[in-house]
């Protein structure tokens, strides 16, 4: 399925995360396609940066807070100049810039992709972003929808697109060995890794009160958690309060994460929210079994028994239990990263962005202005 319409999108973020990787495979796999596209976005972001380096169509836009006038003023004005028909929205704040940017055109529709499973705020301003000025959701799970849809609005409105992840990126076999010594790991012991923000709705601290249970019984065990936040110093002296410090390594942001995927033996996931979850995707076409909490849209992709286990959030006995009896079982381990190689096939960026162009063609045109 194609579309004629001309798209321009809005990202937000100045931090390089999940949903600005998504957003870099739809546009390029938009191009591919021969769809005119284009990229708002702030001129300091890392988004902005890697889109240059691939040659994408790109509009530097400041944005300094969520309803930001001057930013949407600018907005308006690309919309007008490029003849933009959709304008769609990747951030929160980039939603309610968007918000502001469309307010009385006639002549372009407004998508809007929600990546998070949170509920809707209870402010009015929380509200009026999603009334029925919003003329499409895309939802990046079943998860996400179902609390768009507790949340009041109507399901009619909203679109599952599944994020995806490209095979070729993360498909590798051989292990990036020089990582061990890179990053202090004993190439001799298991490795249990976590890639995500250290931001409190991914709750590392749960898989650190994990790895203290974990430790009683394997003790040579080892953790890596890789990503940036606000919540790195305080991760940090909790780990050194549960006395697991020399268990735990804290490698910050990386950009060879599919390198250290192959020194993994479990990838474990620990958030008590989650959309879906593009490192766990990685993860899977890496070859790893999954440990995860049973939130969001995590159950779509991690198969309890199959590729995985699922536990409850915010239980770290529960969490703790099910990395030790991976570790416990090498075979099992073999059998469900094989089982992920196998389920992630159904998760491709072909298939992410077939779903945004289905979304973009069933949009029907509005009245010019």
């Amino acid at each position: 399925m194609t579309t004629s319409k001309i798209i321009l999108h809005l990202d937000s973020e100045l931090s390089w995360r999940g949903g600005e990787q998504q957003l870099l495979y739809l546009l390029n796999g938009l191009r591919k396609a021969g769809i005119i596209s284009s990229l708002a976005c702030p001129p300091d972001s890392a988004l902005c940066a890697r889109a240059q380096q691939e040659g994408l169509t790109l509009f530097p836009v400041p944005i300094k807070g969520e309803w930001d006038l001057t930013a949407a003023l600018q907005v308006r004005r690309l919309i007008k100049n490029l003849k933009a028909d959709i304008l769609h929205c990747h951030s929160s704040h980039a939603h309610a810039i968007g918000w502001l940017a469309t307010w009385g055109m006639k002549n372009c529709r407004l998508v809007v992709t929600r990546r998070v499973d949170f509920h809707m705020g209870k402010n009015p301003l929380s509200k009026i972003k999603y009334n029925n000025k919003v003329d499409r959701i895309i939802a990046v799970s079943d998860g996400v929808k179902k609390v768009l849809v507790e949340d009041g609005l109507d399901p009619a409105r909203i679109a599952v697109v599944h994020d995806g992840t490209e095979t070729g990126n993360f498909a590798c076999r051989d292990k990036a060995t020089n990582l061990y010594q890179a990053l202090v790991l004993n190439p001799e012991q298991p490795v249990i890794g976590n890639v995500a923000a250290l931001a409190p709705h991914k709750h590392q601290q749960n898989l650190l009160e994990a790895a203290k249970i974990v430790l009683q019984d394997f003790p040579q065990a080892q953790f890596l958690i890789v990503g940036e936040g606000k919540l790195d110093q305080e991760l940090k002296q909790l780990a050194r309060k549960l006395g697991i410090m020399k268990n735990v390594v804290f490698a910050g942001f990386r950009e060879d994460v599919p390198q250290i995927l192959t020194i993994l033996d479990i990838f474990a996931v620990s958030s008590y929210l989650e959309g879906l979850g593009s490192s766990t995707l990685e993860a899977m076409v890496a070859g790893l079994p999954i440990v995860a909490t049973n939130t969001g849209g995590i159950p779509e992709i991690v198969q309890n028994g199959v590729n995985g286990l699922l536990v409850p959030t915010r239980n770290a006995p529960a969490l703790a239990k099910a990395i030790s009896g991976l570790l416990e079982k090498p075979e099992l381990r073999k059998k469900m990263g094989q089982a992920s190689l196998d389920i992630v096939q159904n998760f491709s960026t072909d298939k992410m962005i077939q779903g945004n162009i289905a979304v973009y063609s069933n949009l029907a045109d509005r009245v010019s202005d």
